[in-house]
């Protein structure tokens, strides 16, 4: 088997203290939420520039590699911590959306289900939008490559 060291594991601590540590995770988990914060509200306001499809995670993926073990891993947490906040989003077909439509029908139909037709078109319509803008931005993204571009013009 690999050496843990050739994963890009380690296991050294730096000797701060408790409230140093702390501060500085904080720090971090409040810069990643404001970026997480505005790649969401472009998404609603329509600006996808900043989404990236998989060529770009591939792409930032290889570029954490190149700069060590310990930045791909901390993109690879990140990265997961982003899907997993997004998946949340109240958008039918996503869990948060079956969340919204659970709350629309305790609050709003007293505790009865929604019609399953209704529920269907709800959760058909917005997966039709969502896999729409997953192709736009994969598409775009794979467009835009070196060699792509190249075999093109």
């Amino acid at each position: 088997p690999a050496p843990l060291y050739a994963l890009g594991l380690q296991f050294t601590m730096d000797r701060g203290s408790v409230v140093t540590s702390l501060a500085y995770g904080l720090r971090v988990f409040w810069s990643e939420c404001g970026r997480l914060w505005g790649s969401i509200r472009s998404i609603f306001t329509g600006n996808l520039s900043k989404l990236g499809g998989m060529p770009t995670i591939v792409k930032a993926a290889a570029s954490r590699w190149e700069k060590g073990g310990q930045a791909f891993w901390l993109f690879i947490g990140m990265l997961s911590l982003t899907l997993g906040v997004l998946n949340l989003l109240p958008l039918p077909g996503l869990d948060g959306g079956h969340l919204l439509l659970l709350f629309v029908s305790v609050v709003f139909r007293g505790g009865r289900p929604l019609p399953e037709k209704m529920e269907k078109y709800v959760v058909y319509s917005s997966l039709a939008v969502l896999m729409s803008v997953i192709v736009f931005v994969n598409i775009r993204d794979i467009l835009r490559l070196e060699w792509v571009q190249q075999f093109i013009n």
